[in-house]
């Protein structure tokens, strides 16, 4: 019973670490994207948008370019701030990396209680 409790929480442990190593360099990827300035791109994706003739029906063609002006609206006034984020989310990488650790200590936490928890129902 203790191989399969522990290998849940190295189960566990693989998925947690899995998940943080994949947001750190989303977050780096990201960071070096909006540092580069690159939203201009952006904006002008987001004017050559079209809703589908087939869509109409469903969606309100006047709400869609409506939200498709606040959109790019968004996108124009945020390009002056977007190259300070760049610096503000390079601390986002060792606060993932803090809050993965605290997972892993958590992990091996609740193994070890578990560990202790099936020792004493084992003797008795």
């Amino acid at each position: 019973m203790k191989i399969i409790l522990w290998g849940g929480v190295a189960l566990l442990a693989l998925f947690w670490t899995g998940g943080a190593a994949i947001l750190a360099e989303a977050v780096q990827w990201s960071a070096q994207w909006v540092s580069a300035g690159s939203t201009s791109t952006l904006e002008a994706a987001a004017k050559n948008i079209v809703l589908p003739v087939w869509l109409a029906p469903w969606f309100d063609p006047a709400g869609i370019s409506s939200v498709l002006e606040t959109l790019q609206d968004m996108l124009g006034s945020f390009s002056s701030v977007l190259p300070t984020m760049g610096m503000v989310m390079g601390w986002l990488i060792p606060a993932i990396w803090i809050t993965w650790l605290l997972g892993v200590l958590a992990l091996v936490g609740a193994g070890v209680a578990g560990t202790l928890i099936l020792s004493r129902f084992q003797k008795s």
